[in-house]
């Protein structure tokens, strides 16, 4: 259980690093206030049944640990910025940066070969 941990850890610490990494090509945004909530149903959705915006016709699952999880959301607290506006902007920046995209590419294959050696040991 620790070497979870740990490895959640270690891809935590290297995404901070990435995120720290200022594009000299765009303006630091302005983020805006929390928006209001829309309604106790729309609380209530389940998040297939939110609505996306027309922009993002397609929608990802991803599975995240308990650490990586709470660092979204404690992000989240200090900034006002939601998931998957994080993790969108971290996609284009992927897309646009091939350096961090040879980075990111690095470590998601070694944690994709880490998740194959854990299945075969069951």
């Amino acid at each position: 259980m620790a070497k979870t941990s740990d490895r959640s850890a270690e891809i935590a610490e290297q995404m901070a690093g990435l995120a720290a990494v200022p594009s000299a090509a765009e303006p630091e945004p302005e983020h805006a206030a929390r928006p209001a909530p829309l309604g106790r149903r729309a609380e209530r959705a389940m998040p297939a049944e939110t609505p996306r915006p027309d922009r993002y016709p397609h929608r990802l699952t991803l599975t995240v640990s308990t650490e990586q999880k709470q660092a979204l959301a404690m992000a989240r607290a200090t900034d006002g910025v939601d998931s998957t506006s994080r993790l969108r902007a971290l996609l284009q920046l992927w897309l646009d940066d091939e350096r961090l995209r040879a980075r990111a590419d690095k470590l998601a294959l070694a944690d994709s070969q880490r998740d194959r050696q854990a299945r075969g040991r069951r």
